[in-house]
């Protein structure tokens, strides 16, 4: 009810007082349900899931074409040995469409739903253009709001990594500490690089379909109501559908083991570094 309050306000400040240039007119036009509609980025999410599917209904490629590296060693040619066209379709189309889905709503970076809406009569016009936010900014508010650096700075979290353990003590680790962990791996490995935010993105979706738990950790970042409240817009694809048709389409891939490598955005520069 607040939000449609300060709605109605910001239209009356333009209509009476004809601030905001025709490019802000238009962008409050963008922040209504009837100027920004989810429908086709949701298809472009059902058509992205059949492709993997399609593509993993494929046959693996000959042992001849497995892709060799300079190394010698044997277990880095197995590791580099993997489906590139699912990879593909995973990272390019899949990944994509869910970021998309994810951002349909999000409020553009340094603002929230808490502020006034209207504050944009009195900025600097100056300014240039504003950045909306992208779907790993909303996976690193989740990340800062459960402490992950803490956490993985944590004894109980070394160990678990050295070791490889899915218990600690009498307690198992929790799906919310398995989603610290990786998107703070993503970070240890993709910021030093200043590999780009779809980059990061790409790598956290493609480390939650190996670990079979990107539903799960969708779930968990969606679920977290003062996220959903302070960075989506009433009308946004999560807040009006709390994305669960999304999860129901995302159901469909439980039946493919993936295997997909997490570091294509960096690999090149690690194996410069390695050389060295």
């Amino acid at each position: 009810m607040m939000k449609r309050v300060l709605t109605v306000l910001q239209i009356y400040f333009i209509s009476q007082f004809g601030c905001g240039t025709q490019e802000f007119r238009k962008n409050v036009l963008k922040r209504t349900s009837q100027g920004n509609h989810y429908g086709d980025i949701r298809a472009n999410l059902e058509v992205a899931v059949e492709k993997v599917l399609e593509v993993s209904r494929e046959p693996e490629p000959p042992a001849d074409k497995l892709l060799y590296n300079n190394s010698d060693d044997e277990e880095n040619v197995l590791e580099s040995h993997y489906n590139e066209v699912l990879t593909h379709a995973v990272r390019k189309d899949l990944a994509m469409s869910i970021k998309e889905l994810l951002q349909h709503g999000l409020m553009e970076v340094g603002q929230s739903s808490s502020l006034v809406p209207f504050v944009g009569c009195f900025t600097d016009r100056s300014k240039g253009p504003t950045k909306m936010m992208h779907a790993w900014d909303l996976v690193l508010k989740y990340y800062e709001m459960k402490h992950g650096q803490n956490y993985n700075k944590s004894p109980v979290r070394t160990l678990s990594q050295s070791f490889d353990l899915d218990i600690i003590g009498s307690k198992a680790v929790t799906a919310k500490q398995t989603l610290l962990s990786c998107v703070g791996s993503v970070i240890a490995s993709h910021g030093p690089l200043k590999r780009s935010e779809d980059s990061h993105f790409k790598a956290l979706i493609c480390m939650a379909l190996n670990e079979r738990k990107l539903i799960t950790w969708l779930r968990l970042i969606l679920k977290t109501t003062s996220l959903i409240d302070f960075y989506y817009q009433p009308w946004s694809y999560v807040v009006k559908t709390k994305f669960e048709d999304t999860f129901q389409a995302l159901e469909k891939l439980n039946m493919i083991n993936f295997i997909l490598p997490v570091d294509l955005a960096v690999r090149q520069f690690t194996s410069i570094k390695d050389a060295f």
